[in-house]
């Protein structure tokens, strides 16, 4: 009689094992995947370390027939990187002639055209965002050009980055009316309010990524820009 018991414990502790054993196997964590995330641009790593951080703003509109009067506003402005470094996104916040103003921005390199791709999207927009066109770097400067058909006249728009420095640039809006000159439309002032030792670039990825340090984190904030 307690052989059989003895075989009988045996047995059962034998399946209480397996039945853990394969529990365990069940619940094993999935291996991780070996998909290396996109290298970083050279193209997006210039824009990264020239806008990245928080920046204070001076808007000044001048007179046209959306603002008779012209007006100022002021404001913060928050460029961050986007996934693996190719992109940057932009985010807005200012008050003043455009009352409570909030914006959104997205600019990223097309290798297809060339040619830097945005878009932005503000709380004055009906539609809710609008392209950026095309951008390119003309010597120190950076611009964009784009065209909107109102199917009664093309609105032509440039806004240029200019006089950029470690901690400030000045980015300026034109418009034109079918084949009118450009006219200045807006100015905006940016100051940097955070060093920019701050602002960190993602950096290309590695070919172990478990081995390499993670980047530190770009600062918290709250946005800024009128557009």
């Amino acid at each position: 009689m307690r052989r059989i018991s003895l075989v009988v414990l045996m047995l059962a502790l034998v399946a209480t094992s397996s039945a853990q054993t394969k529990r365990a196997r069940r619940h094993k964590e999935p291996a991780a995947p070996e998909m290396p995330s996109a290298k970083q641009s050279e193209e997006m790593k210039k824009m990264t370390d020239t806008f990245a951080g928080m920046w204070k703003t001076t808007a000044t509109m001048e007179k046209n027939p959306l603002f008779p009067q012209g007006g100022t506003a002021t404001g913060r402005s928050d460029f961050r990187s986007g996934p693996a470094g190719n992109s940057l996104v932009e985010r807005a916040r200012s008050h003043g002639a455009m009352g409570a103003f909030a914006g959104l921005g997205l600019i990223w390199w097309d290798a297809k055209t060339a040619a830097y791709s945005g878009v932005w999207c503000d709380s004055l927009a009906p539609g809710g965002c609008d392209s950026l066109g095309q951008g390119q770097w003309q010597g120190n400067d950076l611009v964009f050009t784009s065209t909107q058909d109102t199917g009664q006249n093309k609105l032509h728009y440039r806004e240029t980055y200019s006089a950029i420095t470690a901690d400030s640039f000045t980015y300026t809006v034109e418009t034109a009316t079918d084949d009118g000159a450009m006219t200045k439309f807006m100015t905006i002032q940016y100051e940097r309010v955070q060093p920019r030792t701050t602002v960190v670039t993602p950096p290309a990825a590695p070919e172990n990524p478990a081995a390499s340090p993670q980047s530190a984190p770009a600062p918290e904030s709250t946005p800024p820009k009128p557009n």
